[in-house]
């Protein structure tokens, strides 16, 4: 997927509702990933929306929690050595 980029805005039933604030690829995810800051308060882990790039391309995106991997911390405490594929 592609990755977002600060600036980058976050769309849902063509409204704007936030926008991200940092991207970078995740070799381990395989797909981009980024800060969200959203326009106002909401439940929007879980949800599909849709990403729109400086370039004006649209992509699907995912919302999730933090932290997304590894959210037992085994790889940090030490409990988990093998590298992600």
């Amino acid at each position: 997927t592609e990755t977002p980029s600060s600036g980058s805005i976050i769309v849902d039933s063509d409204r704007e509702i936030g926008k991200i604030t940092a991207g970078v690829p995740s070799p381990t995810l395989g797909c981009g990933i980024g800060y969200a800051r959203f326009n106002s308060p909401g439940n929007w882990a879980g949800k599909v929306l849709t990403l729109r790039l400086s370039d004006g391309t649209d992509h699907a995106c995912e919302i999730v929690d933090l932290p997304f991997f590894d959210p037992d911390k085994y790889i940090v405490r030490g409990i988990d050595r093998t590298l992600p594929e």
